[in-house]
């Protein structure tokens, strides 16, 4: 049973669910960010994140995320010591 992390169940259940992989446009891919929370400092980020984004009943884009980021590449140093997810 997965009660922690739900892909490894998806993957081992592909007939359940129509899985599909979205790309970023090419303009706004930025691979090398780290924009998840596993950690502590993911939580940190996002947290700078949506303090600086966030306004209610609004819409916040991660082209939004983007423009951010690009402006204030020190936001990016409170998570860069995070270990990388690798899909095996």
């Amino acid at each position: 049973m997965s009660r922690e992390h739900v892909t490894y169940h998806i993957e081992q259940n592909p007939n359940l669910y129509d899985v599909r992989e979205v790309s970023a446009p090419l303009d706004i891919s930025r691979p090398t960010w780290r924009l998840t929370v596993d950690y502590k400092e993911d939580f940190e980020l996002m947290n700078e994140i949506f303090s600086r984004l966030y306004k209610p009943n609004s819409f916040m884009s991660y082209r939004d995320v983007v423009y951010l980021l690009d402006k204030n590449k020190n936001l990016l140093q409170i998570n860069e010591q995070c270990k990388k997810y690798i899909n095996i």
